[in-house]
C-alpha cells in the first residue's frame, strides 16, 4: 500500500508522464525498430544455411563445403554474434561521444551494408564477412536501445517499450521464418533471404530521423536547455519540474567528478568501487549469460536443424515449421508487453524461466528416446516442436526482454554508457559461446546432454534471481540504483520500495 501511495503521489504530480504524446510514441516505435533488424537477422539464418548447403552441394569444397564442415556453419553463425560484441565496446565512447540517436541511425546503415554484402556472397569466407559487417550493426544497436528508450518514455511506457523492442525482435524472427519458407524452393533464394534484411534497416533509419535525441543526454552532455525542450516535447506539456529535477539532480553528482571520463581506467575503477553500481553490474552480467546459456538462440538459430533431426525429413517442411516456432514467440511476447507494468519484472522473469526449465526437461526427455522406440519415432518428433514452442512461450515474455529492460534500468546515468556495454558484450560473448559450440556440442554428446545442460543453466538462473534481483516497476529512473545501495538480497516476500527509500542520496554518501 505504501508502494502504491508513491506512486500514486509521483503520476499525479507529473501527470503527463503516464500519458503518452504522439512524438513519444514515434520515439518508442522507431526505437523497436531496431528489435526487428536483430530479429530478422537472427531468424533468417535458420533458413538460409539449410537453403544455402542444398544450393552450394555441388560446388567447391574450398568454396562452401557447408555440409563437410560443419564448424563452417556455426563460423558464419558466430560472426555476426562476435563483431556485435566488438560493437558493443565502441558503443561506450560512441554513445557519449555522438549521442544515442546518431550510434542507432549510423548502426542501422551498417547493417544494411552488411545485408547487401552477404546477398553477393560468393563463398563462404565473404559471407562471413558479410555477416561481421550486420553483427557490428546490430551490435551498436542492440547495446544503445535500451538506454534510449528508458531515458525518453514516461515511466508507465518505460517496461513495456523495452518489452515491445524484444516484440519486435519475435516479429522480425517470424517475417524471416515465412520469408526463408516462400523462398525455399526459388534457386538461389538464400540470397534474396539474406539481402532482404537490408529493407527493414534503411526503414528504421528514416523513422529515427524524425525524432529527438535523448533528453537526458543532451541535459548530461552541456545543453540543458534542449534537453528540457525535449522532454517538454515528449511529455507534451512545460510542466515536467519533478522529472527534470532528478536529472539535474544526477547531472550535478556527475559534474562533481565522481566519475571520470567513461571508458577510461579511472572511470572503471570507480564503477567497481560504488557499491551498488557493482551489485547491479553483476546482476545485468548474470541476465546476459543466463539468457544465453539457456540456449535460446541455439534453438533460434538451429530450429530448422533441430526439427531435421528430429525426424522431419522434407527440408521445406522443417524452414515451415521454424516459422511456427517464431509465431509462438511473437504470440507470447504480447504478455510481455501486458505484464511488465502489471505483475513486475521479477515475476515476470522468474515465471518464464520456470517454464523454459519445463520445456529443457520435455526436450532432454524426447531426445533420449529418439532412436530407442522407432514405432513411435514421428509422435516424438511432433512432441520435440511442442518442447520448442513450450520453451519458446516461456523465454518470449521475459527472459527475452527483461535483461535488455533492466540493464537499460538499473544503473545511474554517469556510468550507464560503460555499464549497459559491459552487459551488452556479456550477451554477445555469450551468445557466440553458445551458437559456436551448439552443433559441436550435440554431436559430441548429443542432444538430450546438450540440454539436459541448459536445463541445469536455467535452474541455476532461477535461483540466483529470486534472490538477488529487486523490482523496480514504477520506480524513478535516477533512483533505481539506489535498491543496490541499500541492500544485498531481495527475496521474493520482500516489501516493495516506499517513498522514504527515495530519499536522494549525497555525493558525499556515496
Amino acid at each position: 500500500n505504501e508502494y502504491k501511495s508513491y506512486l500514486r503521489s509521483w503520476t499525479n504530480g507529473c501527470h503527463s508522464m503516464s500519458s503518452l504524446t504522439p512524438l513519444a510514441a514515434l520515439t518508442g516505435f522507431a526505437g523497436t525498430g531496431v528489435g526487428f533488424i536483430f530479429g530478422y537477422d537472427i531468424g533468417v539464418m535458420s533458413g538460409a544455411l539449410v537453403k544455402l548447403a542444398n544450393d552450394t552441394k555441388h560446388s567447391k569444397p574450398q568454396d562452401w563445403g557447408l555440409d563437410e564442415h560443419e564448424i563452417r556453419k556455426e563460423i558464419i553463425v558466430t560472426m555476426a554474434l562476435a563483431t556485435a560484441a566488438l560493437g558493443s565496446i565502441v558503443s561506450t565512447k560512441a554513445n557519449n561521444t555522438f549521442g544515442r540517436r546518431l550510434v542507432i541511425i549510423i548502426g542501422g546503415l551498417i547493417f544494411a551494408l552488411g545485408s547487401v554484402i552477404m546477398a553477393f556472397a560468393f563463398n563462404w569466407v565473404f559471407l562471413t564477412f558479410g555477416r561481421g559487417v550486420a553483427g557490428f550493426g546490430f551490435g551498436l544497436q542492440m547495446t544503445t536501445i535500451p538506454q534510449f528508450i528508458a531515458e525518453q518514455m514516461p515511466i508507465p511506457w518505460r517496461g513495456p517499450f523495452n518489452v515491445m523492442n524484444q516484440l519486435m525482435i519475435t516479429l522480425g524472427i517470424e517475417i524471416s521464418a515465412i520469408t526463408d519458407g516462400l523462398l525455399a524452393t526459388t534457386p538461389s533464394g538464400w540470397r534474396y533471404m539474406l539481402g532482404l534484411g537490408s529493407v527493414p534497416g534503411i526503414l528504421m533509419v528514416c523513422l529515427m530521423l524524425k525524432v529527438p535525441e535523448s533528453c537526458r543526454w543532451l541535459a548530461h552532455n552541456g545543453k540543458p536547455d534542449q534537453g528540457r525542450a525535449v522532454l517538454e516535447r515528449l511529455r507534451g506539456t512545460t510542466d515536467v519540474e519533478e522529472e527534470w529535477e532528478y536529472i539535474q539532480e544526477e547531472t550535478l553528482e556527475r559534474e562533481q567528478g565522481k566519475l571520470g571520463e567513461e571508458g577510461t581506467l579511472d572511470h572503471l575503477l570507480a564503477i567497481l568501487r560504488d557499491v551498488g553500481v557493482r551489485r547491479a553490474l553483476l546482476v545485468g552480467v548474470l541476465l546476459q549469460f543466463f539468457q544465453q546459456f539457456s540456449g535460446v538462440n541455439s534453438i533460434i538459430y538451429y530450429s530448422s536443424t533441430i526439427v531435421l533431426e528430429a525426424g522431419i525429413a522434407s527440408k521445406e517442411k522443417a524452414i515451415w515449421m521454424s516459422a511456427v516456432v517464431g509465431a509462438i514467440n511473437f504470440l507470447f511476447t504480447l504478455v510481455g508487453v501486458i505484464g511488465v507494468e502489471r505483475v513486475g519484472r521479477k515475476v515476470l522473469l522468474l515465471g518464464s524461466l520456470t517454464v523454459m526449465l519445463l520445456a529443457l526437461l520435455l526436450l532432454t526427455i524426447t531426445f533420449s528416446q529418439i532412436g530407442t522406440n522407432l514405432e513411435q519415432e514421428q509422435s516424438l518428433s511432433w512432441v520435440i516442436v511442442v518442447g520448442l514452442c513450450l520453451f519458446c512461450a516461456g523465454f518470449a515474455p521475459g527472459m527475452g526482454p527483461l535483461p535488455w529492460t533492466l540493464c537499460g534500468e538499473i544503473f545511474p546515468m554517469w556510468c550507464r554508457d560503460t555499464a549497459v556495454s559491459i552487459t551488452s558484450l556479456a550477451n554477445w560473448a555469450s551468445n557466440s559461446v553458445v551458437t559456436l559450440t551448439f552443433l559441436s556440442l550435440t554431436s559430441a554428446i548429443g542432444s538430450s546432454h546438450t540440454f539436459l545442460l541448459f536445463a541445469g543453466v536455467t535452474a541455476l538462473a532461477i535461483l540466483y534471481f529470486s534472490l538477488f534481483l529487486p523490482e523496480t516497476k514504477g520506480l524513478p529512473l535516477e533512483k533505481i540504483n539506489s535498491l543496490f545501495e541499500r541492500q544485498l538480497l531481495f527475496p521474493p516476500c520482500s516489501p516493495m520500495p516506499n517513498e522514504n527509500e527515495f530519499t536522494p542520496l549525497t555525493t558525499k554518501e556515496h
